[in-house]
Protein backbone atom coordinates (compact mmCIF):
# COMPACT_ATOMS: atom_id res chain seq x y z
CA UNK A 1 0.00 0.00 0.00
CA UNK A 2 0.89 3.43 -0.92
CA UNK A 3 1.43 6.06 2.22
CA UNK A 4 -1.81 8.05 0.74
CA UNK A 5 -3.88 5.58 0.97
CA UNK A 6 -2.36 4.44 4.48
CA UNK A 7 -3.23 7.86 5.27
CA UNK A 8 -6.64 7.85 3.78
CA UNK A 9 -7.59 4.49 5.76
CA UNK A 10 -6.16 5.96 8.81
CA UNK A 11 -8.64 8.73 8.50
CA UNK A 12 -11.48 6.94 8.32
CA UNK A 13 -10.89 4.74 10.59
CA UNK A 14 -10.25 7.84 13.19
CA UNK A 15 -13.11 9.35 12.08
CA UNK A 16 -15.65 5.68 13.04
CA UNK A 17 -13.90 5.61 16.42
CA UNK A 18 -15.47 6.15 20.00
CA UNK A 19 -12.79 8.90 20.54
CA UNK A 20 -14.62 10.93 17.51
CA UNK A 21 -17.73 11.11 19.10
CA UNK A 22 -16.60 11.78 22.83
CA UNK A 23 -17.44 15.77 23.45
CA UNK A 24 -14.59 17.92 24.58
CA UNK A 25 -14.50 19.05 27.81
CA UNK A 26 -15.49 22.48 26.42
CA UNK A 27 -18.40 20.69 24.42
CA UNK A 28 -20.03 19.59 27.65
CA UNK A 29 -18.99 22.47 29.26
CA UNK A 30 -21.32 24.00 26.66
CA UNK A 31 -24.26 22.02 27.18
CA UNK A 32 -24.21 22.43 30.41
CA UNK A 33 -24.38 26.15 30.43
CA UNK A 34 -27.09 25.95 27.90
CA UNK A 35 -28.95 23.74 29.82
CA UNK A 36 -28.66 26.04 32.89
CA UNK A 37 -29.56 29.29 31.43
CA UNK A 38 -32.86 27.22 29.72
CA UNK A 39 -34.01 26.52 33.16
CA UNK A 40 -32.60 29.91 34.41
CA UNK A 41 -35.82 31.41 31.76
CA UNK A 42 -38.11 28.68 32.89
CA UNK A 43 -37.90 29.90 36.05
CA UNK A 44 -38.25 33.43 35.61
CA UNK A 45 -41.31 32.59 33.43
CA UNK A 46 -43.03 30.55 36.24
CA UNK A 47 -42.21 33.15 39.05
CA UNK A 48 -43.22 36.22 36.61
CA UNK A 49 -46.44 33.89 36.08
CA UNK A 50 -47.14 33.17 39.62
CA UNK A 51 -46.70 36.86 40.40
CA UNK A 52 -48.92 37.65 37.78
CA UNK A 53 -51.77 35.00 39.06
CA UNK A 54 -51.11 36.36 42.68
CA UNK A 55 -51.76 40.15 41.67
CA UNK A 56 -55.45 38.36 40.01
CA UNK A 57 -55.88 36.62 43.30
CA UNK A 58 -55.70 39.57 45.69
CA UNK A 59 -57.91 41.98 42.93
CA UNK A 60 -60.47 39.04 43.16
CA UNK A 61 -60.38 39.33 46.94
CA UNK A 62 -60.47 42.91 47.12
CA UNK A 63 -63.80 42.39 44.71
CA UNK A 64 -65.20 39.71 47.22
CA UNK A 65 -65.18 37.46 44.42
CA UNK A 66 -63.61 34.10 46.55
CA UNK A 67 -66.19 32.33 45.20
CA UNK A 68 -65.89 33.05 41.56
CA UNK A 69 -64.49 30.20 39.36
CA UNK A 70 -61.91 33.00 38.18
CA UNK A 71 -60.89 32.56 41.76
CA UNK A 72 -60.77 28.71 42.26
CA UNK A 73 -58.98 28.12 38.69
CA UNK A 74 -56.32 31.10 39.69
CA UNK A 75 -55.70 29.63 43.13
CA UNK A 76 -55.41 26.24 41.42
CA UNK A 77 -53.48 27.37 38.57
CA UNK A 78 -50.97 29.19 41.35
CA UNK A 79 -50.21 25.84 43.12
CA UNK A 80 -49.39 23.88 40.18
CA UNK A 81 -46.92 26.39 38.81
CA UNK A 82 -45.03 26.82 41.86
CA UNK A 83 -44.73 22.85 42.19
CA UNK A 84 -42.94 23.13 38.51
CA UNK A 85 -41.37 25.68 40.00
CA UNK A 86 -40.13 23.79 42.87
CA UNK A 87 -38.94 20.59 39.97
CA UNK A 88 -37.07 23.24 38.35
CA UNK A 89 -35.15 24.88 41.05
CA UNK A 90 -34.13 21.29 42.30
CA UNK A 91 -33.12 20.64 38.59
CA UNK A 92 -31.41 23.97 38.56
CA UNK A 93 -29.60 22.87 41.88
CA UNK A 94 -29.07 19.39 40.52
CA UNK A 95 -27.62 20.61 37.00
CA UNK A 96 -25.56 23.41 39.61
CA UNK A 97 -23.87 20.91 41.50
CA UNK A 98 -23.13 17.89 38.25
CA UNK A 99 -21.12 20.99 36.80
CA UNK A 100 -19.11 21.76 40.16
CA UNK A 101 -18.27 18.95 40.29
CA UNK A 102 -17.73 17.18 36.82
CA UNK A 103 -14.21 18.19 36.12
CA UNK A 104 -15.58 16.98 32.64
CA UNK A 105 -17.84 20.02 32.44
CA UNK A 106 -15.19 22.95 34.35
CA UNK A 107 -13.70 25.10 31.56
CA UNK A 108 -10.82 26.91 32.56
CA UNK A 109 -12.73 30.07 31.60
CA UNK A 110 -15.32 29.13 33.80
CA UNK A 111 -15.52 31.93 36.77
CA UNK A 112 -17.88 31.00 39.66
CA UNK A 113 -20.53 33.11 39.95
Amino acid sequence: MDSESLLDQDMISSASSSRASTPTHHEDFHVSCNRKREIERELKTYTDSIDHCQVLIRNLERQGLVNHPIYSNQCAMIQGLMKQRELLTANRSIASTHQSTNPRSRSPLHLPA
